[in-house]
């Protein structure tokens, strides 16, 4: 895209407001922020006073996703957090009831709840996942160094539950709340 994301405003509310609004009406009160750098923090610092936020550094390479969030999730274990909501910044419609339902489903055995936002093909979303932090730093600590390999790959062959599209249009979650925003035309 270019720009930092989560500073974009859409119907004057930037895209990290937006999505933590949404997990603090969930009932979420800690937050870590996973950033590239100082930068970032500066320009997010002062939208970020209504929430109780601990900063983490993704040192990460690029597009290195699975190092991004373990780094997070790392960090969440040493606070002694036994669960995450992820939530990327760029899904400024995502539902406070998406997180809510996630949240009540990981029961029993299992490790992972995926939303799943199309009636056909794949359409998990696994940046918004509700995650046991143990169970998944386990399973990247076992994953070959520099092999690439699908973040939704990953959660299936764990201990996880998919909740698809009817369940969660059945409460209020639509499409909708997964949309995700790339490019700048995707804001039009």
């Amino acid at each position: 895209m270019g720009t930092n994301k989560s500073i974009i405003e859409i119907d004057g509310i930037p895209m990290i407001l937006r999505v933590m609004n949404s997990l603090k009406k969930a009932g979420c009160s800690k937050f870590i922020l996973q950033i590239k750098n100082n930068t970032n923090k500066e320009h997010l610092k002062h939208l970020m006073s209504n929430f109780d936020v601990t900063w983490n550094y993704d040192e990460s390479n690029e597009n290195d996703l699975i190092s991004a969030i373990n780094s997070g999730l790392m960090l969440a274990k040493k606070m002694g957090w036994k669960f995450a909501q992820l939530a990327p910044v760029d899904t400024p419609y995502v539902s406070s009831r998406l997180f809510e339902i996630l949240s009540k489903k990981i029961y029993g055995d299992y490790d992972i709840i995926i939303p799943k936002s199309k009636d056909s093909g794949d359409g998990l979303e696994p940046l918004l996942s509700y995650v046991k932090i143990k169970p998944l730093l386990d399973k990247f600590s076992h994953l070959a160094p520099g092999k690439k390999v699908s973040l939704s790959d990953l959660y299936c062959q764990m201990k996880h539950k998919i909740i698809k599209i009817d369940e969660l249009k059945e409460v209020g979650v639509s499409n909708r709340n997964f949309k995700n925003f790339n490019s700048l035309n995707d804001l039009q």
